[in-house]
């Protein structure tokens, strides 16, 4: 990293208490690489100058940085794979007699969510049984979060779903498609910053004890150091016999946390470390 980059840095942390030290190097680079073409600066040296005289283009910096993007079912190897494999081991072992309990973690607008509770409503359907649950969906952006609360997606936003999820979970007005309070009042919406270190947990899950922690594309924008942070933390907020996913690009970086085993070589799902099968 070049000294006007660490400058860079030391200016967003001094000045504006922004700390982008967190980032993964190559994409902090492309993003400050990209914000000084928008500015027309002509090079880093003078991208430093127009930051530290213009607070604006911080907050710009830090957005840019935060960005996160997702659609419903957005992986369909591994929402396969909960459907198939992960799911039906929990609601089996759970028996009905506890709340199911997921965090979807950096969950964006709330696709992510959304597309669990739809697969959990389909079991309840075709199992002919009720599936307590509650899933916490936390992010640090209060746009995102607030979008996710409403449940209000635009249609391209729901092009990609089958059929028959859009007409059993959504209702449509106008141009825009509203999902259902049956989904809705299972799923809360809060701010937690996963690279904070006074807080394991989501404060609102008070004791974790998760069944399932989902923190897919989201690793690969920070630096070594926190992506094992975020780990230790998904791994900690883990129940008993608790799965953790990451997208297929991240699971290298899981690999070598010795509580979390592959439930196959191949796959992005882990399970924490117990005696015996891992499923």
């Amino acid at each position: 990293m070049n000294r006007y980059m660490n400058d860079i840095i030391d200016v967003l942390k001094v000045d504006f208490d922004i700390n982008i030290s967190i980032f993964d190097e190559s994409f902090l680079t492309r993003i400050i690489n990209m914000r000084i073409s928008d500015t027309k600066s002509k090079n880093i040296k003078e991208y430093k100058k127009l930051i530290k005289e213009n607070i604006q283009e911080a907050i710009v910096l830090k957005r840019l940085l935060n960005i996160t993007y997702t659609r419903f079912f957005r992986d369909s190897l591994i929402f396969a794979q909960l459907q198939k494999i992960v799911l039906p081991s929990i609601i089996t072992s759970i028996n009905q007699q506890r709340e199911l309990r997921i965090w979807s973690a950096g969950s964006s607008g709330g696709q992510e969510a959304y597309s669990l509770a739809i697969l959990i409503s389909e079991f309840e359907e075709e199992l002919g049984i009720k599936i307590p649950y509650r899933i916490i969906a936390t992010d640090i952006s209060e746009t995102k979060l607030k979008k996710g609360r409403s449940g209000i997606f635009r249609k391209n936003e729901v092009i990609d779903l089958k059929l028959k999820y859009i007409e059993k979970y959504f209702t449509s007005r106008g141009s825009e498609y509203i999902i259902s309070e049956k989904l809705k009042k299972n799923i809360s919406f809060s701010y937690f910053d996963l690279t904070d270190d006074k807080n394991i947990k989501p404060p609102e899950s008070i004791y974790g004890d998760f069944d399932l922690v989902l923190c897919s594309n989201l690793l690969f924008y920070y630096n070594p150091e926190v992506q094992k942070k975020i780990i230790v933390k998904s791994e900690l907020s883990l129940g008993p016999n608790g799965y953790f996913i990451t997208s297929e690009a991240e699971k290298v970086l899981v690999k070598d946390f010795t509580k979390l085993k592959q439930i196959n070589p191949t796959s992005s799902i882990f399970k924490l470390n117990n005696q015996g099968a891992i499923l």
